[in-house]
């Protein structure tokens, strides 16, 4: 049974922090997980991806060396725009694919459907559990991406 808005939305609404942004986070990943999110975001042409080192808008790069080689020296971020949210992804090392969310844009059952298919999606390209945090705080989910079920859960 698919996970409702109005079950979770107290959990996301970041009241209790404010300025808090939310981590979605991939952990324990290599560069091929990453390519796979890479392949998707793409794919996923109504994501809108916004490729940018230090500050430089460019095309989104096929190949995910490329930004990882870039990482050392530029600030290299990817943006996605879901609806009228901003999710940002950050080339910080192949070992965990983290993007982030300001949780005051998801207060809609439609923007809280596109950022579970955005876990969905990484996940399946991933194969991996795929987590909404309080940033920082991997350890802390507040929903997660269970791929042997498929389905976004409420832990």
């Amino acid at each position: 049974m698919a996970l409702e808005w109005s079950e979770v939305a107290d959990r996301l609404d970041g009241s209790d922090d404010p300025g808090m942004l939310l981590d979605i986070i991939v952990l324990e990943t290599d560069q091929t997980d990453w390519q796979g999110v890479l392949d998707v975001i793409r794919r996923r042409g109504d994501w809108r991806p916004r490729y940018s080192e230090d500050g430089d808008v460019l095309p989104l790069p096929a190949d995910v060396a490329v930004p990882f080689a870039r990482c050392q020296t530029a600030s290299v971020i990817v943006e996605l725009q879901l609806l009228a949210m901003y999710v940002r992804g950050y080339f910080w090392g192949t070992d965990e694919i983290e993007f982030d969310v300001d949780p005051g844009q998801i207060n809609s059952p439609q923007r809280f459907a596109a950022l579970t298919d955005l876990m969905t999606e990484f996940g399946r390209a991933t194969g991996k559990p795929v987590h909404v945090t309080p940033e920082s705080l991997h350890d802390t989910p507040l929903l997660t991406y269970d791929p042997a079920s498929d389905d976004v859960v409420a832990p």
